[in-house]
């Protein structure tokens, strides 16, 4: 499959059918028993997930983020930043970090995705679901990604930061130009933000649906189509 600058690309299909695990692969998350992974056209040895991050620039939002993608009961600052923190050193000979800088750079972050909290200082616990998620968010744009995989990001949050996060998303790829691949079992979710889907089965890309005009119909005739992929 391929996944382009700009783009949403939608992964469909069952919890078990192989959307979560295909994207932890290409990751270097989990070992790749075959194939090969591409970046700008070239093919790329992913050996481990901080190699992913910090040579390629690929981030994972995980849809478990009480157990992967947080520590709960540290700062929120921390968990903005911990991806990051290389990047507040005093110099690449000191490895000391500036916790001015850091602290700022908490701020901005919880600006800009409005996370509602009095302080950074607290810990993420304190935070409600939907907070929660945009911090997780937050891990990740704070180190710059350029391709984004997203797993469920929606699950457990209220309907005003579900729709927070939506737009959220949109924007990452139409105006900041981020590659994004939407695990999500919310057919309403991936009509609404992509133009292109995988539709996977028993560990297999089983068909793709794209175009704006099949994505422009009304949801019960694209998951009748969908559900022919099935039978």
């Amino acid at each position: 499959f391929q996944v382009r600058r700009g783009e949403i690309l939608g992964f469909y299909g069952l919890v078990g059918s192989g959307r979560s695990e295909l994207a932890r692969t290409v990751l270097g998350i989990d070992k790749m028993d075959s194939g090969e992974v591409l970046l700008n056209g070239k093919p790329i040895r992913v050996r481990s997930f901080a190699e992913g991050l910090h040579r390629y620039g690929m981030g994972y939002i995980t849809e478990n983020r009480k157990e992967e993608g947080l520590f709960l009961d540290d700062t929120i600052s921390m968990n903005i930043n911990l991806n990051s923190l290389h990047s507040f050193y005093v110099s690449k000979l000191l490895p000391l970090i500036r916790t001015d800088r850091e602290q700022e750079n908490a701020t901005k972050f919880i600006r800009r995705l409005e996370i509602k909290t009095p302080s950074a200082k607290l810990k993420a616990a304190s935070l409600s679901g939907g907070n929660q998620q945009k911090v997780a968010i937050s891990k990740w744009l704070s180190v710059g990604c350029d391709v984004l995989v997203i797993d469920e990001p929606t699950v457990g949050v209220d309907i005003g930061a579900k729709e927070y996060i939506h737009e959220l998303i949109w924007s990452l790829a139409k105006d900041e130009n981020k590659a994004i691949i939407l695990i999500s079992s919310d057919m309403n979710e991936i009509i609404s933000l992509a133009r292109r889907m995988l539709i996977f089965k028993d560990k297999q890309i089983v068909d793709e649906l794209s175009g704006e005009e099949l994505f422009a119909r009304p949801g019960a005739e694209i998951s009748a189509e969908i559900a022919k992929s099935f039978i």
